[in-house]
């Protein structure tokens, strides 16, 4: 009976240990995006938790090197401000802090579609009315009627490349 009992224990020991080695996480060299016409994006370089992990990805378009988070359908990050009402005219990206802007090129999302837009010219002080919101496979634009943004310090922003005629979602990590 005893011996029947540390045999049974033996295989379920055996079990456990070998479950535990099955299911060890397998060491990756080099994770990069794609799209869904199986199409590289870029490496991943790097990422952040906001709600879920997001992919930071580098790129470097028309000599201009910047870095992009990729979600399953869109980029981001995608907050630009306008004088205007409607997202139209000379676009703005807020300087969030008193250190001002990055070394890395400054880039940011909005519309129409993924417009990838990049640093053009030197801070100045705006009140502004719309923003944009990317994230999908559109940016999108809000009036923020009857309020605006108090003056603030951005900088302006040229569009560069709208990436939506580059890759298609939806974008998957491998």
């Amino acid at each position: 009976m005893k011996r029947h009992l540390l045999l049974a224990f033996a295989a379920v020991a055996t079990v456990f240990i070998l479950a535990a080695y099955a299911q060890k996480p397998a060491s990756v060299q080099q994770l990069a995006v794609y799209d869904a016409e199986g199409k590289r994006i870029g490496i991943v370089s790097g990422g952040a938790q906001i709600v879920d992990m997001l992919p930071l990805v580098s790129f470097k378009i028309e000599a201009v090197p910047f870095m992009l988070f990729v979600y399953r359908n869109g980029f981001g990050p995608g907050q630009l401000v306008w004088e205007s009402e409607n997202c139209t005219g000379q676009a703005y990206f807020i300087v969030y802090t008193a250190d001002g802007l990055s070394s890395l090129q400054t880039a940011a999302i909005g519309p129409p579609g993924n417009t990838v837009y990049v640093e053009d010219g030197a801070p100045v002080t705006k009140t502004t009315h719309s923003m944009s919101v990317a994230g999908g496979q559109s940016s999108t634009c809000r009036n923020l009627a009857p309020f605006s943004n108090p003056p603030e310090t951005v900088v302006p922003m040229r569009p560069l490349v709208d990436m939506n005629t580059l890759y298609k979602p939806p974008f998957t990590v491998r």
